[in-house]
């Protein structure tokens, strides 16, 4: 048998250790169940609200089920698609000059800098 003989200050420290070690995995056992807690709570919640989004979308097939219903005339329709597209096409052309006017002033910033370097 291999016998290793210890120092006072070296068990107070391991029994430091030890104690520590407990402490830790005590909080993490804590934290754990109320993580637990937390999370059936979450899926209570979930579960309820589904039911009401079911619900709801009963009611509104219902309601769409015995509303009239309205004949759109194929010009109406176009027409509606046709704004719809300049609309996204002139937002697409917007969001391009944004892009080229703020890497234009970037540009002007730089050379102003260099300029200024320069003096």
């Amino acid at each position: 048998m291999i016998y290793v003989q210890l120092g006072q200050e070296q068990v107070i420290q391991s029994k430091k250790n030890t104690l520590s070690s407990e402490i830790n995995l005590l909080n993490i056992k804590k934290n754990m169940r109320t993580y637990h807690a937390l999370r059936k709570e979450e899926l209570k919640e979930k579960l309820k609200l589904y039911r009401k989004i079911k619900d709801m979308m009963k009611i509104v097939t219902r309601l769409q089920n015995t509303l009239p219903k309205i004949k759109i005339p194929k010009i109406v329709s176009e027409q509606k698609e046709k704004k719809e597209k300049s609309y996204i096409e002139e937002k697409i052309k917007n969001t391009k000059l944004e892009k080229q006017d703020t890497d234009l002033e970037r540009q002007l910033r730089e050379i102003q800098e260099k300029l200024r370097r320069l003096e």
